[in-house]
């Protein structure tokens, strides 16, 4: 870092002001760092100001710094929908067992109502 302002030119020198590689400066450009380029285009060439290089890298760090808080909700968040998922399937055959344990309730029900029914047309004709 320098202590006064620099024009970077190229992805190499602004990879030697961060203290990293080319590709990964590149992929920062997707995540907001701060480079120029004079002619539009992908592959045009590209400018930055060390300065503002210094303040995305203050800021970046920050996030970074947050993003271990987010990773930890987003961890507790996975952990918690396993743990929904097998709430859900103890459920589901809790409902089978409870659905086949009344399909046999009705079924004795019919039964007695049947022979209840036999019972009294058998009284009414004796």
């Amino acid at each position: 870092m320098y202590n006064y302002p620099v024009l970077l030119t190229g992805w190499k020198e602004i990879a030697n002001y961060l203290h990293c590689g080319v590709r990964t400066a590149q992929r920062w450009e997707h995540g907001g760092l701060p480079i120029e380029r004079p002619i539009p285009g992908r592959r045009s060439h590209v400018v930055a100001d060390s300065e503002q290089l210094d303040v995305w890298l203050h800021y970046s760090v920050d996030w970074r710094g947050n993003r271990s808080d987010f990773l930890s909700h987003v961890q507790r968040a996975r952990k918690l929908r396993a743990e929904v998922r097998k709430a859900r399937k103890t459920l589901r055959e809790k409902m089978a067992a409870l659905s086949r344990e009344m399909a046999t309730v009705v079924a004795a029900a019919q039964r007695l109502q049947r022979d209840h029914r036999n019972a009294r047309i058998k009284k009414a004709a004796g």
